[in-house]
This record gives structure tokens, C-alpha cells and sequence, in this order.
């Protein structure tokens, strides 16, 4: 998205497309009205259309969508999918010196749990791999998810390898939370309340409420006398 930034402020690819599609569909590209006072929309004072365009309309998109992307999938997050390096499947597509950044990058972030320093854990977290796919080059069936990987996986043979695939399967799918809004249906009574005239509103106020002497009766709690009766006589 960068790039596509940095291109379309070099070039003007977007400009002549947009235009291809406007004479198409007869449509003519022009500055909208400027208004001297800035209060609902952009005000450059541009007069080329394609300019305005670029700098009021999809520079900011672009700008938008990228602070959103680098929100949604910050470092710490990307650094998770190194993970993946530790199933069967990957491993047979790509060899373990090909991996070597992404094993580096495991080691920086898990090394604290394994209680051994990085070079340590660097060196016998590739022998586990080269093992690892040792044990998967003469099948077709590989595991597709971390938990079956993890059942496969032998903890006394692998134990780094099963740390970080106990790791993998753990992880969240999401870290959104299930959340429901339940309506009920037509109007809620605050609405049927603020949605009426300021008249219609005190004179609901002032209505007296009306209760059946029955319903009142049947409401009141049932005094039951007490099990024992406590006497206190004179000293």
C-alpha cells in the first residue's frame, strides 16, 4: 500500500484509468463547488481535477487503509505466523536453511520459555526440524492443524518442537469476543417515551396509576408468627 502511495504521487496511472472509465460512460471529471469557509468537506484550492482528486480523496483512503493495517497486524502479531514453520507441511515445502529468519525470529521471542540461552536454543531448534522432516519426507497425509501435528509429535524426540506447536494451538483464532445485541421487537418503552410531544410526556406523568385492591392484597409479603417466643423477666 506504501508503494501504491508513493507511485501514484510519481505517476498519474490512477488519473488516466479514471479518466478511460469517465469518457466511457460520459461522465465529466470536475471540481465539485469551493465554499471560501472549510466545514464539511475537504477545501484545496486546486483547480486541476485530477490533483484535487488525488490529494482530497485518495491520498487519505490510502492513508486510512494503511494506519488500519498496521493497527490490525502490528509486529508482535506477524511474528506469530513464524509458527507455521513447525508443521509437516511446510517443512517439506521449504527446507530449514531457507527458514533460517524465521527461526531466528522464534528464538528472540520464545527463548524464555525453554530457560536456555538463544544460541542454544537456535541450534537445537534446527537439529528438531531436520529431524522433523526427516519423519514426514515418505508420507502424503500430513497433519493439517497444530493439535494434530501436536499428537504426532513426539515430546521426548522433539521437545522444542512440541513447546512451540502447544504454543500454535493455543493461540486465538480471533481477538474479537462474541457479542450479541438482543432487540426486541418495535420500540422500546424510553423510546416510546422520548419519541412522544413534551405535552403528551407530562401528561403521562401525571396520570395517576390504578391497582386492583386484589393485586396489592397478593403482593404484600405473608407475616408468619415466630417458631419460639423469647420472655425476658425482671432481674
Amino acid at each position: 500500500m506504501e508503494s501504491m502511495k508513493i507511485s501514484v504521487i510519481k505517476e498519474d496511472s490512477f488519473a488516466v484509468e479514471a479518466k478511460d472509465i469517465a469518457e466511457k460512460t460520459n461522465f465529466d471529471i470536475s471540481i465539485p463547488r469551493i465554499s471560501q469557509v472549510q466545514k464539511n468537506r475537504a477545501n484545496h484550492a486546486i483547480k486541476d481535477p485530477e490533483t484535487y482528486f488525488r490529494v482530497s480523496v485518495f491520498l487519505p483512503i490510502l492513508d486510512s487503509v494503511i494506519e488500519d493495517t498496521k493497527s490490525r497486524f502490528p509486529e508482535e502479531t506477524l511474528e506469530l505466523y513464524n509458527l507455521h514453520v513447525c508443521m509437516p507441511e511446510y517443512l517439506i515445502t521449504n527446507s530449514v536453511q531457507d527458514m533460517s529468519e524465521k527461526i531466528e525470529c522464534l528464538v528472540r521471542r520464545y527463548s524464555e520459555l525453554f530457560d536456555m540461552s538463544q544460541a542454544e536454543m537456535k541450534c537445537l531448534l534446527k537439529g528438531e526440524l531436520q529431524l522433523w522432516e526427516m519423519q514426514w519426507k515418505d508420507t502424503d497425509e500430513f497433519p493439517k492443524t497444530a493439535l494434530d501435528a501436536l499428537d504426532s509429535c513426539n515430546r521426548d524426540l522433539f521437545p522444542t518442537v512440541s513447546k512451540l506447536l502447544l504454543v500454535l494451538a493455543t493461540l486465538p483464532i480471533s481477538n474479537a469476543s462474541a457479542e450479541q445485541l438482543v432487540q426486541e421487537p418495535g420500540p422500546s418503552r424510553v423510546e416510546q417515551f422520548t419519541q412522544k410531544p413534551a405535552r403528551s410526556r407530562v401528561e403521562q406523568l401525571a396520570e395517576e396509576p390504578e391497582f386492583a385492591q386484589d393485586e396489592v392484597l397478593a403482593s404484600e409479603p405473608v407475616l408468619h408468627e415466630p417458631c419460639l417466643d423469647f420472655y425476658l423477666g425482671a432481674c
